[in-house]
């Protein structure tokens, strides 16, 4: 996607695959993904809701994963 004087052009150069809410501290989640061969990068987007409100990602909540 470029951007120009109209904003963002194009489909965005991702495509979010899960959601799921703020889980309190010892609660887990699991999700299964049947994904084609690839690279992955997985981002975290919730807040630190017990510091400055940026992103998990901010923090380094950021992995690149390898689907062979």
């Amino acid at each position: 996607a470029e951007a120009g004087p109209g904003g963002p052009e194009g489909p965005p150069p991702f495509e979010m695959v899960a959601f799921w809410s703020p889980m309190s501290a010892g609660q887990r989640a699991l999700v299964t993904f049947d994904l084609p061969p690839g690279e992955y990068t997985v981002l975290c987007f919730l807040p630190d809701l017990n510091g400055d409100m940026s992103p998990h990602l901010a923090h380094g909540m950021v992995r690149t994963l390898t689907v062979e």
